[in-house]
């Protein structure tokens, strides 16, 4: 079993990216004005991630906050995460 299996996807990105979890651009004052879409769905913020197993994900992207905006809208002027969940029910 992989050690990241017990870890919270929050914690596997601040490990292994932890950039993707800083605002950034010229409208990102603070870590809020980053966004996080889950399955589709936005999320009232990145401390959503806690609740995510690691297991639990097939797939993270991270947009640079230029792209995000353009993607997402003004909302996500820091950046965003979007996360896919795996469909199948992965061992813990």
């Amino acid at each position: 079993a992989s050690p990241h299996r017990q870890l919270d996807i929050f914690e596997l990105i601040r490990r292994t990216r932890p950039a993707f979890l800083e605002s950034r651009g010229a409208n990102a004052a603070a870590r809020g004005s980053m966004a996080l879409y889950v399955d589709g769905r936005k999320q009232n913020g990145i401390d959503a991630l806690k609740s995510i197993p690691a297991s639990r994900v097939q797939d993270v992207v991270y947009f640079e906050p230029t792209r995000a905006a353009t993607e997402f809208g003004p909302q996500a002027a820091g950046g965003a995460i979007v996360v896919k969940l795996r469909r199948d029910k992965a061992p813990d």
